[in-house]
């Protein structure tokens, strides 16, 4: 029979397996909330009251695009009867798609068994379902940019740039990734690009913000928010060391460098989100494929 052949058997298990990590992200929402949801129904609130989020709560700590995606997810939910339920599994949605992005790459650059573990790993499946963190959108994308970027041609490259800056709109996880880039450029247009493209786009996001007291919002819980308090020299030292190991790693794959990339913060703690304890698995995942 045509589902008993092995491949397609495989095939079956493996969109099982799937579903069932999907299954238990929306599961484990209807356990509880934590602050960060709570955070999330704040912002959208005020995205919805045409207000002014950085000037108006200290709960929002990133670039634009995340309270543009709760402000349309609250307005979708508000016309259903129960809408907090699909407010929160929209946001599951987004961050479980970008999620699934990620296992992609890994299959097709690693395998299908560390894809799989990344996906299926407790780990993801709480801070999706539960903590409803979203890093993983700033990864994906970020990730994305560097596939581009391997291809070693300026348009491509410009590509990159631009899909980078995206990932910072979404989360700034990858801020100092243009100085792990920097070795490798060639020409001072392609240095210049490299820096301009990805924080223009970041840095252009907050203009329509800055008045009303939005500008010490942005200031404070964004540029300086928590981990930054702790370390005050922390972009100085990240720059540094982003800068020596894009000197050191030249000739490293640089997407699988994206995969690395967290497992730096983690390892000095600038990230402080849930989600950190994911990014180890990310870069032991990706070790596999060494060398590159």
């Amino acid at each position: 029979m045509f589902w008993l052949k092995k491949n397609n058997l495989k095939i079956l298990g493996v969109v099982m397996l799937i579903l069932i990590g999907i299954i238990l992200r929306f599961t484990i929402g209807t356990l509880g909330y934590n602050f960060d949801f709570d955070s999330y129904n704040i912002v959208a609130k005020l995205v919805l009251a045409g207000q002014n989020v950085y000037a108006e709560t200290y709960r929002y700590n990133y670039a634009p695009f995340w309270f543009y995606f709760l402000g349309l997810a609250r307005w979708i939910s508000l016309y259903f009867s129960n809408p907090e339920p699909v407010f929160r599994g929209l946001i599951v949605s987004l961050v479980t798609t970008a999620e699934l992005s990620i296992a992609y790459v890994v299959y097709k650059r690693v395998g299908l068994v560390p894809a799989l573990i990344l996906f299926l790993n407790p780990l993801s499946i709480y801070t999706t379902g539960f903590h409803n963190q979203f890093d993983v959108l700033g990864i994906a994308i970020a990730i994305g940019s560097m596939i581009l970027y391997e291809k070693e041609n300026e348009n491509d490259h410009i590509k990159s740039y631009i899909l980078l800056g995206l990932s910072l709109f979404a989360k700034h996880i990858f801020i100092f990734m243009p100085f792990f880039l920097l070795s490798r450029t060639k020409t001072w247009k392609d240095r210049i690009l490299l820096f301009i493209i990805p924080y223009g786009i970041f840095f252009i996001s907050f203009l329509p913000y800055v008045n009303g007291g939005g500008w010490q919002g942005i200031l404070k819980n964004v540029f300086m928010y928590q981990s930054l308090y702790r370390m005050p020299l922390a972009p100085l030292v990240f720059v540094m060391t982003f800068s020596l190991l894009g000197y050191f790693l030249k000739k490293y794959n640089v997407v699988n460098f994206a995969f690395l990339y967290p497992l730096v913060l983690f390892i000095v703690g600038l990230n402080a989100s849930q989600q950190q304890y994911i990014y180890p698995l990310f870069g032991l995942i990706i070790l596999q494929s060494i060398p590159q």
